[in-house]
């Protein structure tokens, strides 16, 4: 059974807190960096991690790629909506269970 199933909060993935630390490093070599940033990109396309990214780079000291801030943004802006919607449509018709389920939902995203 899942944390979730047993009604625990959900875990949040220390491996990004993790990677952006050794990226940071100055004994971290280059090559190693390289790899870590590519695990930490990986990830954050993915997720649309919009507002981590932004912090990566500036901790990091790298260029922001404002094309993959708006892409990310708008599927982030998508997903809200979705789960506006969803929200809306529990209010409407179903229960109380089924409003905070889609309540929680829109949090953990």
């Amino acid at each position: 059974r899942s944390f979730e199933e047993e009604g625990l909060e959900r875990i949040p993935d220390l491996r990004l807190s993790q990677w952006l630390f050794q990226a940071g490093l100055n004994r971290t070599p280059d090559a190693a960096k390289q790899g870590l940033l590519t695990e930490i990109m990986t990830v954050i396309k993915s997720e649309n991690m919009t507002p981590y990214y932004k912090s990566v780079c500036r901790q990091l000291h790298l260029n922001i790629d404002q094309s993959l801030v708006d892409q990310m943004q708008a599927a982030n802006d998508a997903r809200f909506k979705e789960l506006d919607e969803k929200i809306k449509k529990a209010e409407d018709s179903d229960g109380e269970t089924a409003i905070r389920d889609a309540m929680i939902a829109k949090a953990h995203y």
